[in-house]
């Protein structure tokens, strides 16, 4: 035996290659079973939170409408744990995965304080927020995983105070050299944390303890995830005159400024008074069907269905709409076979392009490019408020949208 195969690893026994290759399949189709688990709770919370949506917008008496934001907030809660749950045990196997896409930084972090605001603005608690001027505004990254950390940083201070203040701020890490590093650093007046508290928050894992725990445990150990997919850290520090802050920093690479500059342009047309459309909406779900011509009844817009991927193919090269709303699980044909089915027929037939719009409870990065590599212009998660359902059609509905996704 020479030197080179001395040093050689020994080779795996036929039992250890089994083993492997069966925990690989079993990962795979617990991943599976999670994906079908996160697009079931997201379909139901869709129609519950929906419902609530109209339901508040009648006369209600106080008891009633007490009743039914109790009901809102106990479907929200849900959502945001069950998906908790399902993203940190996808971590967990390594499924997990973020989407790469150019957004505007500073736009990104305001949504996601605007949402805090929201949540103190009937509280004693002031929420201060500062980003440096060294912090660029187009990067590369998962805009939404990014707003997910911060939020749960920001919701588990406000869960701490009765009252007091909330410091929120965002620099440029200049000692990175290798793409750009962005530290976010959370930190309140309130009691400071035990170290034994702050060591448990970031046990990390899906342990019998963490799991049976709740509270902040679960979105903490997510956000750790997510800070480390993303090239950073989240971590803790007790500082003398501060208390406790909470950091985490992400890498997240330039953007072409140019390109930003010009889908933000195009993202700013998007306003104004609403206009007749003519709008296609493709779902195998009467609940769902229902649901949207509810919230869409006061607006100036013709909606037809189709309750296949078939259908809505056949539809949209017999008529001409000015958006399709499409699902993507739907029989007989799933949404992404007849998105791309319709791009072909515009090309064939030299047709302008009409929007798709990805409008389904997958909400996994992989989905979301799979509809795009269909054809689809874009890619929203169920459950969706009404506001935000009436914005998306504004966004792509209109005929300044059409040479833009022509193809």
């Amino acid at each position: 035996m020479n030197e080179y195969e001395s040093r050689e690893a020994p080779a795996r026994s036929a039992s250890e290659e089994s083993y492997a290759t069966e925990w690989r399949a079993a990962a795979t189709r617990s991943d599976r079973l999670l994906v079908r688990m996160n697009y079931e709770i997201r379909t139901a919370a869709n129609l519950i939170l929906g419902l609530t949506d109209v339901i508040r917008e009648s006369e209600l008496s106080a008891n009633l409408s007490n009743n039914v934001s109790a009901m809102r907030i106990a479907a929200e809660s849900l959502l945001r744990e069950g998906a908790e749950i399902i993203d940190l045990t996808r971590a967990e196997l390594g499924s997990l995965q973020l989407c790469s896409t150019s957004f505007n930084l500073h736009d990104a972090l305001q949504q996601a304080m605007n949402l805090m605001l929201i949540l103190t603005s009937c509280m004693r608690i002031r929420l201060a927020f500062h980003v440096s001027r060294e912090v660029p505004f187009a990067v590369i990254g998962d805009p939404e995983r990014l707003s997910q950390i911060l939020i749960t940083l920001v919701r588990a201070a406000i869960d701490r105070l009765q009252q007091g203040e909330i410091w929120v701020n965002v620099e440029y890490d200049s000692n990175f050299v290798n793409g750009i590093k962005i530290k976010f650093s959370v930190s309140d007046n309130g009691q400071r944390i035990s170290p034994k508290s702050i060591s448990r928050l970031f046990d990390g894992g899906l342990d019998d303890e963490t799991a049976t725990r709740g509270g902040h445990e679960l979105a903490f150990a997510l956000a750790r995830h997510l800070a480390r997919m993303m090239g950073g850290d989240l971590w803790a520090e007790i500082e003398p005159k501060v208390g406790t802050v909470f950091h985490f920093n992400v890498n997240l690479p330039a953007a072409p400024t140019v390109d930003f500059l010009q889908l933000s342009e195009a993202g700013a047309a998007v306003r104004g008074d609403l206009r007749p459309l003519k709008i296609l909406v493709a779902d195998d779900s009467v609940d769902t069907l229902r649901l949207i011509r509810t919230f869409l009844k006061e607006a100036p817009w013709t909606v037809e269905s189709a309750d296949n991927g078939r259908i809505a193919v056949a539809m949209a090269a017999d008529k001409s709409y000015d958006l399709i709303l499409m699902d993507l699980d739907m029989p007989e044909m799933s949404g992404y076979i007849a998105a791309r089915q319709i791009r072909t027929s515009e090309c064939l037939n030299k047709k302008p392009a009409v929007p798709i719009v990805a409008l389904t409870a997958h909400n996994e990065t992989e989905a979301a490019s799979k509809s795009i590599q269909a054809g689809c212009t874009a890619h929203v998660t169920k459950p969706i408020r009404k506001a935000a359902l009436l914005d998306t059609i504004q966004r792509y509905g209109g005929d300044w949208r059409r040479d833009a996704i022509r193809r």
